[in-house]
């Protein structure tokens, strides 16, 4: 059986996500990308245009170090886009994935496992605060659409509720997503679709029944 490297996977993830996300570039294990760290180089970066950069650090399972890896990218700068880091995607590739022959046809069929951290005022947020989201490489894509909404956008968006806008309802109405974050019709979907997952963690749902086909890995 075959022994694939990290850096094999992340190039093969990063061709599958450039293909999901037409309104991105996608690089991976590109050096001076990250402004002062010329040397470094993120497993797979998202850049899309009027949205902050996206990271996603990956190691196969069990994956040690990449929550602190993925932990250490916020706050950095990227080169071209002059924008902050505000939210990185810490993925688990599974075994399948390193013993496969094939990584695009393995990273299609895989269930990755994943949590998000963002950057808050008192430090790094995880999303979900306990275990993984597990999802497929389209699932990964919308996570990246949804976390690279800039704050400031969202910032936005919450003093317009604040302020009583009609019909307004989160993340989940199409007002605040197309019209207010002023993103696509891409985004609101991938929203949509990953709504039931957001809704698998204990600290969103409130121990209630989760909904139908959402999947948290503990």
């Amino acid at each position: 059986m075959p022994q694939q490297t990290e850096p094999n996977a992340n190039y093969a993830l990063c061709g599958l996500l450039r293909n999901m996300l037409s309104r991105s570039t996608v690089h991976s294990e590109n050096t001076r990308s990250i402004v002062g760290h010329a040397g470094l180089h993120p497993d797979v970066l998202v850049i899309t245009p009027g949205a902050a950069p996206v990271v996603v650090e990956a190691e196969f399972e069990p994956a040690y170090s990449v929550e602190s890896e993925a932990k250490d990218r916020l706050g950095l700068e990227e080169t071209s886009s002059r924008r902050v880091i505000e939210a990185v995607v810490a993925l688990r590739y599974p075994e399948s994935v390193q013993q496969a022959y094939d990584l695009t046809e393995a990273l299609k069929s895989a269930r990755l496992s994943y949590c998000v951290f963002t950057e808050e005022s008192d430090g790094a947020s995880r999303f979900p605060t306990s275990g993984w989201l597990e999802g497929s490489v389209e699932d990964l894509a919308d996570m990246v659409r949804l976390v690279s909404v800039p704050q400031r956008a969202v910032d936005a968006a919450t003093l317009a509720m604040e302020q009583g806008i009609d019909r307004v309802a989160a993340l989940l109405d199409k007002r605040v997503v197309c019209d207010l974050l002023g993103f696509d019709g891409a985004t609101y979907e991938a929203v949509r679709r990953l709504s039931a997952k957001w809704c698998a963690e204990p600290s969103v749902h409130g121990g209630k029944a989760r909904p139908r086909g959402s999947s948290l890995v503990v």
